[in-house]
This record gives structure tokens, C-alpha cells and sequence, in this order.
């Protein structure tokens, strides 16, 4: 059996550190993951470390996912994706919630300053994560969150958001006109993104009959 390595015995360190911060909000680790399910039980927040692709026992960098997941599966997953208990409402990686809104990866190896690395994450973790979190305590946050995604530029490019708008344009019961523009739009950022013309006919069909 494969004995830890230095790096890979800071990383556990690290994490460590980690969970002593996330334990005091609440937060349960399992593995790689913290997760805090609210009161109600209908809202979870997630902290997901996520290792790099050429990470290896000596060389380990990672990024983190953060999410606030509820249980209403998105609109734009296909039927043959599998139902799950929690779905992602609002999130990204922690690099985007930052000042500098970049994607970020840290880096460690065997001379790596275990305290150092661990402030500095402890650090995004309390100044970025813990308040991007308190604004979601809800489902009717995250749908609030939803919704102005779909009243973005942005929505009008994006084909996951413009199947969410036709079906909250159904739940909302707006009027055929309005129901016919968002159709019109998922097939324009459908075809925009290279989704089959089958594919998006068959998405359309399934959100009317799902949401109508």
C-alpha cells in the first residue's frame, strides 16, 4: 500500500483547517465536500474542493465549487438525465464570487506553507462564500435568483436560461404571444449552441407538456 505522501499530508492539513471553519457554520464534510442542509430542509449549501486533472502525489492543485442547491430539477435537463435529490440554483467556482471574478486554482507541493494556504482559503471562504450563501436561505431566493437570470442580456444567448424562461413563462400562465416569443427563443439559442433541431423540438414539447 502507497504510504501519503508530504503534499498530499498538507492537503489533508489543509482541509482540516477547512472543516474547524465550516464546522462552526453548521457544515458537514464528507470526503472532499461540505454541505449544510437548512432548517427547512428544502435549501443546501455546497463547498466542493475539486482536484485538477494532473494533480498528483506530489503536485495537487485544486480549485472549489460553490453552490446553493434546492430540489426543483432545471427545466433544461433532458429526461434521460438522472434525477437526483439536489440540484444547483446559484453557484460557481469560488474564483468567480472574488474581487477579480477569474477562475481560481491553487497549487501546492511538499514545500508548501500548510497555514499560509489554509488562511488564505479560510480567508474567500469568509469574505465571498459564507455572504454569497446567506442570500440564499431560500427557495423563493433562489427562484427570485432565476428569475432575473431570465430578464438578463444574457438570457437571450443562453439556451439552458431561455428554457427555464419558457417554463416559468408557464407556470406564470402569460399569455400565448409571450409563450410563442420564448418558444421562438429557444430555438434560435438552441440552434446558436449546436443542440439538434430534434433535440430542441423534443425539449420544447416536453417543457409545454411538463410546465402547461
Amino acid at each position: 500500500m502507497d504510504t501519503i505522501s508530504p503534499t498530499q499530508e498538507k492537503y489533508e492539513l489543509m482541509m482540516q483547517e477547512v472543516d474547524g471553519l465550516l464546522a462552526a457554520e453548521s457544515f458537514r464534510r464528507s470526503g472532499q465536500n461540505f454541505r449544510k442542509r437548512l432548517s427547512e430542509g428544502k435549501v443546501r449549501w455546497s463547498v466542493c474542493f475539486q482536484k485538477n486533472r494532473y494533480s498528483t502525489r506530489d503536485n495537487i492543485g485544486f480549485t472549489i465549487n460553490i453552490s446553493a442547491e434546492w430540489k426543483r430539477r432545471p427545466a433544461w435537463y433532458q429526461e434521460h438525465m438522472p434525477q437526483t435529490a439536489w440540484y444547483g440554483g446559484a453557484g460557481d467556482r469560488i474564483g468567480f464570487l472574488m474581487p477579480e471574478k477569474n477562475d481560481k486554482w491553487w497549487e501546492m507541493d511538499a514545500e508548501t506553507s500548510v497555514a499560509s494556504l489554509a488562511a488564505e482559503i479560510r480567508a474567500a471562504l469568509q469574505s465571498y462564500v459564507l455572504p454569497f450563501f446567506r442570500r440564499f436561505e431560500s427557495e423563493q431566493a433562489l427562484e427570485s435568483h432565476t428569475r432575473q437570470l431570465m430578464v438578463s442580456p444574457d438570457w437571450k444567448r443562453n439556451y439552458p436560461i431561455a428554457i427555464e424562461s419558457l417554463a416559468y413563462g408557464l407556470i406564470d400562465r402569460v399569455d400565448a404571444a409571450e409563450i410563442e416569443k420564448r418558444v421562438a427563443n429557444v430555438r434560435r439559442t438552441g440552434r446558436m449552441n449546436l443542440v439538434s433541431k430534434d433535440v430542441i423540438e423534443a425539449t420544447i414539447q416536453r417543457v409545454l407538456k411538463t410546465y402547461g
